[in-house]
């Protein structure tokens, strides 16, 4: 799964950083990112995983609560949801992506094919307010 790749790079570089804690700051940010290329999944991972009703209209909507139900869910755990919450430098953010595509010689595949600038978008995103 790609979050686990971006993870990978985090943890890999910031050894203080477990996995898991690596991986409930950047997931809600790669699902924002790549939701859009199938809203639909995420819609469903809303209504099935959460709870949540449909919105027909508006599938995007659904897909967005989900994943804001995610986060929340991993807050009220205590564990962090942004690379801030986790002192991540943002001077390392295209060092991270640079080795997360093995110096460009590979992308990720998945719902939205991850190369050097999505990773950096991604890791951007997480870095929170």
């Amino acid at each position: 799964m790609q979050v686990h790749q971006l993870e990978h790079e985090l943890s890999g570089m910031y050894t203080r950083i477990a996995h898991g804690a690596g991986l409930s700051a950047l997931w809600p940010s790669w699902a924002r990112f790549t939701c859009p290329g199938d809203v639909n999944r995420f819609a469903r991972y809303a209504v099935n995983v959460w709870n949540l009703d449909m919105d027909f209209e508006n599938p995007m909507n659904t897909a967005l609560a989900g994943i804001q139900a995610t986060e929340d869910f991993y807050r009220s755990l205590g564990m962090p949801v942004t690379l801030k919450e986790l002192d991540v430098d943002p001077e390392r953010i295209e060092e991270m992506a640079e080795k997360c595509t093995n110096f460009g010689k590979r992308t990720l595949p998945g719902i939205r094919e991850l190369g050097k600038a999505e990773m950096v978008e991604i890791y951007r995103m997480a870095m929170g307010g």
